[in-house]
C-alpha cells in the first residue's frame, strides 16, 4: 500500500522520532490535546521585551509588572 501525503521538514522530524505518532496525527488525523504552556511563556517574555524596546515600558519595575500581569493571565504560575 502506498500513501501519498505532502510533507514538510517538521513532518520528517516527527516521522524519524516516531513513525506511529506521525501516522496518527497526519494520516489518520486523530485529534490530540497539546500543552501550550511553553509557547505561552515564550510569548509573554517576547511581548514584554518588545514593549520595553519600543519604549512603552520605561523601568525594570514596570517591565516586571507587565510581565507578571501577562504571566498570570495565561495561568503559568
Amino acid at each position: 500500500m502506498v500513501i501519498e501525503h505532502r510533507s514538510s521538514f517538521s513532518q520528517h522530524n516527527t516521522f524519524e522520532q516516531c513513525a506511529r505518532w506521525w501516522y496518527y496525527s497526519k494520516v489518520a488525523k486523530i485529534p490530540y490535546i497539546s500543552d501550550m504552556c511553553h509557547a505561552d511563556a515564550g510569548n509573554v517574555i517576547h511581548k514584554t521585551l518588545e514593549q520595553y524596546h519600543q519604549g512603552k515600558i520605561k523601568t525594570v519595575d514596570e517591565a516586571k509588572e507587565v510581565f507578571n500581569k501577562q504571566w498570570f493571565s495565561k495561568r503559568l504560575e
